[in-house]
């Protein structure tokens, strides 16, 4: 889900002065970061806390961007008041990515037990419709097929409060299963 809103942050002209920093805008643009700087946009997405860093000082904050394995750029005079919702914002970007995550992976393991269920039921009612016994072996097949899945992993997701929400509807569903 990526937001339409576009955030932005850049130096204040005192923090330019006293810093000696540039001239520079950083703009959150649904789950990636640009960086302007030097007339050169710098564009890097939001994968966990390492992919910027904001260190306040006395009245204003530097901000570093890693935008790969060694190229990091650092830039400095942005207002600590600033840098408060700079990181709030990429806070609430990892918190949505991590909600998701766990959303798609419950969904992902609940189509995965579902599609082993709905096999099982397949064979089950042939059996029903052609009245005849579900041997041992086809038991034994149905145990061996069975999806290897960390149930205590999943209830656990599955059990927060905003993947509830996430679900809707599929959550009631996923209960009953």
């Amino acid at each position: 889900m990526r937001s339409s809103k576009r955030q932005e942050w850049k130096p204040s002209k005192w923090g330019q002065i006293f810093t000696r920093s540039p001239e520079w805008r950083l703009q959150l643009d649904g789950e990636d970061l640009v960086l302007t700087f030097n007339g050169e946009d710098h564009h890097t997405p939001i994968r966990d806390d390492a992919t910027m860093r904001v260190q306040s000082g006395l009245f204003w904050a530097d901000v570093s961007l890693n935008f790969g394995s060694d190229h990091e750029l650092k830039v400095d005079g942005l207002p600590n008041a600033q840098a408060t919702a700079l990181q709030a914002a990429l806070k609430s970007v990892l918190s949505e990515q991590k909600l998701r995550r766990a959303t798609d992976l419950v969904i992902k393991d609940y189509n995965t037990i579902k599609k082993w269920l709905d096999q099982i039921a397949s064979i089950i009612r042939q059996a029903e419709t052609e009245r005849r016994w579900i041997t041992h072996e086809t038991q034994s097949s149905f145990l061996a097929a069975r999806p290897a899945l960390d149930g205590e992993k999943l209830r656990a997701r599955f059990q927060q409060a905003a993947v509830k929400k996430r679900l809707g509807k599929n959550a009631q569903n996923i209960d009953k299963a």
